[in-house]
């Protein structure tokens, strides 16, 4: 659909809260019903404004990086090769509930919206935090004591 300045558009939602994913708001009588926030007669009136047309590949896959991972925008890394992207999760998201079914959406999306790209890589790096103590109190222990007269 292409939509000219000030063109009027309907639309369906359901608004959730992006950590929690908790609605808080729907256009769509079920979902409200659903979640116990269906009021019988009442009609809504929102104010849209269309900000950006996704249409790049990298504009597409920013965006459904930024919808879906629980992240501050400056985190979130991608890189788009040939037929393929790689994605890197970061470690303060390594063990958030729920990363697999994130990851999940993130691709089923990504092949939806670029359907030019085969393959989607995530990319885990974890860290041996004992070896990094361990050479911290390494360095701690052979620091001498400053001799006094």
């Amino acid at each position: 659909m292409t939509f000219n300045k000030g063109s009027l558009v309907l639309i369906d939602y359901t608004a959730k809260v992006k950590d929690s994913e908790e609605v808080f708001d729907t256009t769509i009588e079920e979902d409200a019903k659903k979640h116990s926030i269906h009021e019988s007669n009442v009609k809504y009136l929102y104010d849209v404004n269309v900000v950006k047309s996704l249409d790049s590949p990298n504009d597409k896959v920013d965006g459904i990086l930024k919808n879906r991972l629980p992240l501050e925008d400056s985190k979130i890394t991608f890189e788009l090769k040939d037929k393929e992207v790689n994605i890197t999760i970061p470690e303060e998201i390594l063990r958030a509930d729920g990363l697999q079914i994130m990851k999940h959406f993130i691709q089923l999306d990504i092949f939806k919206f670029v359907p030019s790209l085969e393959k989607v890589n995530f990319i885990e790096t974890h860290l041996n935090k004992q070896n990094q103590t361990k050479k911290t109190e390494t360095k701690e222990e052979k620091t001498p004591e400053p001799k006094t007269a």
